[in-house]
């Protein structure tokens, strides 16, 4: 996952941003699951006809201002628009399964240390998507504002394993 909140971030020619995925995953084709245009927020929900791009024979994962084998969408740059202020990518090895679920099931056990937080592996696979349509460009309908784009979006969100939602309050 890459993220920027810099909606005017331009990367010179020799600027990279490079994931380093490991070297079990050297020489891996990935491909974009979620990207940032200057029209908002493009899903795609399997490999074909999704940008990809190569881990290199280190397991490096490299980005730069450069478009890649002619796909849309694969340079880093910032944009600002009604859905993201920044830049966001998620990238996912092409021929993952769609149905992957990286959490893990809650703890059963009771806790008697009177500590309120237990760190664990279920509470830290939580993915919280927060929602800051207070810092966006102003939306110019109803259907641009975060909450209608949630609430529209909702089996989008779950597939993507999103497990909580935190808002800022709403101003307007």
């Amino acid at each position: 996952m890459l993220v920027g909140n810099d909606s005017s971030l331009k990367l010179n020619d020799s600027d990279t941003v490079t994931l380093e995925m490991g070297a079990a995953h050297k020489n891996q084709e990935y491909r974009a699951a979620l990207l940032t245009t200057s029209d908002g927020i493009v899903t795609y929900d399997a490999d074909n006809d999704a940008p990809t791009i190569w881990t290199d024979d280190r397991g490096a994962l490299t980005f730069s201002n450069k478009e890649i084998a002619d796909q849309d969408y694969t340079s880093v740059q910032g944009f600002a628009n009604s859905q993201v202020s920044g830049y966001l990518a998620v990238w996912v090895p092409v021929g993952a399964s769609d149905d992957q679920d990286a959490r893990t099931a809650a703890l059963t056990d009771a806790n008697l240390d009177d500590k309120v937080l237990h760190s664990n592996a279920a509470l830290d696979s939580n993915l919280i998507y927060e929602g800051f349509s207070n810092f966006q460009p102003k939306a110019t309908t109803n259907d641009e504002l975060t909450n209608v784009v949630i609430a529209k979006n909702a089996n989008l969100f779950e597939k993507w394993g999103i497990t909580s939602f935190e808002m800022a309050p709403q101003y307007r």
